[in-house]
Formats: C-alpha cells, structure tokens, sequence
C-alpha cells in the first residue's frame, strides 16, 4: 500500500487555524473512517516542524515567547516533538498522514529539504497544498499578526510584507517536483458550499463520512483587529517592546492581543500608498503563479480608493470596549486581593471573615472566570467549613 504525506503548508492568513482545529478534534475518526492519520502532536503543525527543521529553531516565534534559546532547550524540544510524532508514523492502521503547518510557508529550500528526508523513511509520496490570498488582502491580514508579534505600524509600512510567491512555493517545488505541488485560491474556497473546510476536505479527498464529521467540528474566530485596535496594540509595541535580545521581556505577557481582538471600531485598511505599493510589487509574483500552475488570478487593477474618514461612531465603540476593557481588569485585581485576604483569614480560623471576602470578590468580578475559578478552589477545600 502507497503511503502518502499529505503536506498543508498554508499560506498563513489562509483559515488554517479552522481546519486544524477541525481536523485535530476528530482525529481519531479521521483514522477509523479514512486511514487518515492527523498528527496528534499539536493543532497546528508548525511549532513542531519549525522546530525540527529550520536550521535555527531558537528563531521561531514561539521559541522566542517561550525562551528556548539555549543548545539543549532546543534539543529537548526537538525530541520530544520527534518521539511523539514517531509513536504514531511507526504504526500500520494509516495510508496517509497529514501535516498542516502555515509556518513551512517559510522554509528555506534546504530546510524543507531535510523534511522531505525525514518523512521519506516513512511516507512514498508526498503531495503539497498551499492556498494563497490577492496580495492586497494577504498583507493586510499579515500585518495584523506581525503587529501580534511585536511590530509598530511604521516598522510595517517601512518593510511591507509581500506573499513572495515566487520564493515559498518555488522552493516548494524545487523540493518536492511541480507535480506535487497545488494551490488553490483562497477566494475562491471560502465561497464553496460549506466554506473554507469543505472545500479543504475536497482538496484533501476525503471521503464524504469524514468531511461531514470534521465539518461538523468546525468553528471560524475572527482574530481580526480593528483599526483602532492595531493602532492601540502598535502603540503598546512601540512604548513597551515585547521583546529584547534575551527574549519576551517581562513586563509584556505576550496575551495582550486577546484584548485587543475585542475592540470594536473600524476596519482596519492599510494607507493607499501602501497598497499601490504591494500591487506594484507583486505583478511578477502574480504572472510566475499563474504561468506555473496555469491560472488566472489576481488580475486586480491598481488601488484606487482613498484611505476614508474614520466613522466616530465605530470609534465611540471603541473607546467604550476600552474604558470596559480597563473597569473590568481593575475589578479583577481587586477581587483577586479579597481571594488572598481570605486565604489570610482561612489560615487565622476566622472562618465568618473569609466568607465574606469570598463575596466580595464574587460581587467585584461576577464573571470573571480567573476570580470564579479561584474562589470555587476554595470553597472546595474548605466546603465543610464554610457551610
């Protein structure tokens, strides 16, 4: 039996997050239906492949939130990454594994290379899929992660981030031959019926037992930051770097950006000049994509609309989402003080006392899950006292 290495490496900002959470979930159906082996290591692949195949792994962005910086942090990650991914490649009940991994996007040919190498001792053949967006779009949405990740506005429109099609995918076939190689318009998949995942799962051919069980897992969360919200996040960047030459700094917990996700306000849109300039500088990217694979994409005209007022409404929304966003953060720390002079009186036995400041911080923060969570904790080591 031909096995075969089913290689989804993207592009990112293409909906990979709902297919591999969709896949992940019910990857033990995926097998049992299919012989469809998910990789169980992570969701999505690409902390373990970076980490296994970029020649600096230390590089990888999660590697530099997590502070693996050292020789041997790396190593011991790398092993167990491998130990885990070749518990499950050494066994029979699969025909084909998948993979699904944005981050390959962007390997180095010879750091795909040495995939390739790797899953050769276990795999015949190796089938590659990547979707790619209309450039004005793709960098758009890049530039709201990069913003995640640390970078100001004005870092980003000085060094504009272009799909380079013709250096990822190229490299993609160098590596693994043309005909091994597919795209597919991202535009495109997310108007089939049943959107982006459905149309995965025919990509993948999938029989229609599991693409109905995994379309039945799938989610869609809008990651998307307001324009308000990347200015806000571009400003924390700037004044409070998230990191410096040891790594994440300490004072910035890298989950900043779940807040800033929240803001309402108004659509974020890169400046005209940017956009004229990712248009102009992507026209031979564009030709090489569709000569290559025979396509017709993309053929957009230069950006004309102007960069529109922002609507005060959608800012008041904002600022509104803010003040909350702030009110609610103060409540939380202030609740969280009460749980800690109760742990106080617990240990004095002044039992009344601590029952009260178990309701104040219930009545500070009502749903704040953080303050929830711990007063249950208490109340469950000490549920025949308070009673």
């Amino acid at each position: 039996m031909t096995r075969t290495l089913l290689l989804h490496a993207g592009m990112p900002k293409t909906g990979t997050t709902s297919i591999q959470n969709a896949c992940h979930a019910v990857r033990g159906e995926l097998l049992a239906m299919d012989r469809l082996l998910y990789l169980g290591v992570a969701a999505n692949h690409t902390n373990p492949m970076c980490t296994l195949f970029m020649d600096d792994p230390s590089r990888h962005i999660a590697n530099r939130m997590a502070g693996i910086r050292s020789k041997a942090d790396v190593e011991a990650l790398q092993k167990k990454y491998r130990d885990n991914i070749l518990r499950e490649l050494e066994q029979d009940n699969w025909d084909r594994v998948m993979v699904s991994a944005e981050g390959l996007s962007n390997l180095s040919r010879e750091e795909l290379e040495s995939l390739r190498v790797w899953f050769s001792d276990y795999v015949d053949e190796i089938d590659v899929l990547y979707y790619i967006r209309e450039p004005v779009a793709y960098t758009t949405s890049v530039a709201q992660q990069l913003l995640k990740g640390g970078d100001t506005l004005a870092q980003l429109y000085k060094k504009i981030q272009l799909p380079n099609f013709i250096g990822r995918i190229g490299n993609a076939i160098a590596t693994f031959g043309v005909p091994n190689v597919r795209v597919r318009d991202f535009g495109a998949a997310v108007k089939v019926e049943g959107g982006l995942v459905a149309d995965f799962c025919l990509q993948m051919d999938m029989s229609e037992e599991a693409a109905a069980t995994i379309l039945a897992a799938s989610s869609f969360d809008n990651e998307a930051l307001s324009m308000e919200g990347a200015e806000m996040l571009s400003s924390l960047n700037s004044l409070r770097p998230l990191f410096d030459e040891t790594g994440r700094r300490p004072n910035r917990t890298g989950k900043e950006t779940l807040a800033f996700e929240q803001l309402g306000g108004n659509k974020f849109l890169l400046p005209l000049e940017v956009r004229r300039e990712i248009h102009a500088g992507t026209r031979e990217d564009v030709d090489w994509i569709n000569r290559t694979f025979g396509l017709d994409l993309f053929q957009t005209p230069e950006p004309a609309e102007k960069d529109g007022e922002l609507s005060k409404d959608k800012q008041r929304d904002a600022a509104d989402t803010t003040i909350l966003l702030i009110s609610d953060l103060l409540n939380t720390i202030e609740a969280l003080k009460f749980c800690l002079m109760a742990r106080d009186f617990e240990s004095m036995g002044k039992l009344e006392q601590m029952k009260r400041q178990l309701e104040h911080a219930k009545l500070k923060a009502p749903d704040d899950r953080r303050v929830l969570t711990e007063v249950e904790r208490f109340e469950r080591m000490f549920r025949d006292k308070v009673a």
